[in-house]
């Protein structure tokens, strides 16, 4: 598993109608794409939601360019290609209080063209996190510090959009986290065994195999989310 932060924990999931009379957000048909970017799974409340995300992924200057082109072009990356990723909003009590958002694999194309995945944000976990009211550029990174509501969702949707980018066009990787979540099962008795005192080494060397290429997946995604963030406060200050 991916270690957990300080403030907020973004993981890869290893476990694994947008009605006409809604608004839809700019590039996404209402009856939802049959690739790219996919809002079928959300209510019309949470699609409210996600209009802020929207709004945030297409602000302009006032000279026509967009004040976050690091969200733009992730987004622009997965909205064009041939893959599918729907957007879900999850309850808090359906994981971990911990867990900000989560991206994963539901289908995996043999041919690595149009693979299906998911992103899911835990709205209530984000506005629960602590961070600091105030925002320092030119110190380290923390999240969510000095971001709005809105803002904070933004942020998270960036950081598995990027898990999505670095996942869905590289075949060996959609393959390796396809079969991560299809095959819980080895870390699930591995943590068994240790409670009742026995360990299998082959179990542990699996767990650390699987453990070392989550968190080789995070690397990217916290620099794009980090470069988002940066971003988004910059926009705020204008």
């Amino acid at each position: 598993m991916v270690a957990v932060r300080q403030i907020v924990v973004f993981v890869i999931s290893i476990v694994s109608t947008f009605c006409a009379a809604s608004l839809p957000a700019k590039g996404i048909a209402p009856d939802g794409p049959q690739h790219g970017i996919e809002l079928s799974r959300l209510t019309s409340k949470q699609l409210k939601t996600w209009l802020t995300i929207n709004s945030r992924i297409y602000a302009q200057s006032k000279y026509g360019e967009f004040l976050h082109p690091t969200l733009k072009a992730l987004f622009d990356r997965l909205q064009n290609s041939e893959h599918r990723i729907f957007v879900e909003f999850e309850e808090t009590g359906q994981g971990s209080c911990y867990i900000a958002g989560t991206f994963g694999v539901e289908r995996l194309d043999p041919e690595g063209t149009s693979h299906i995945a998911v992103i899911k944000l835990r709205l209530e976990n984000i506005d629960r996190a602590a961070a600091p009211t105030s925002s320092n550029l030119n110190g380290r990174f923390f999240p969510f510090a000095g971001l709005s509501k809105s803002d904070r969702y933004t942020e998270v949707f960036a950081h598995e959009m990027a898990h999505a980018v670095d996942v869905l066009f590289d075949q060996p990787r959609a393959t390796a986290l396809y079969e991560i979540q299809r095959n819980p099962e080895v870390i699930v008795q591995e943590q068994l065994r240790r409670r009742d005192g026995h360990s299998d080494p082959e179990a542990l060397v699996e767990i650390l195999r699987r453990d070392t290429f989550l968190n080789e997946l995070e690397k990217p995604a916290e620099s794009a989310e980090a470069a988002v963030w940066r971003e988004l406060i910059l926009s705020s200050q204008q």
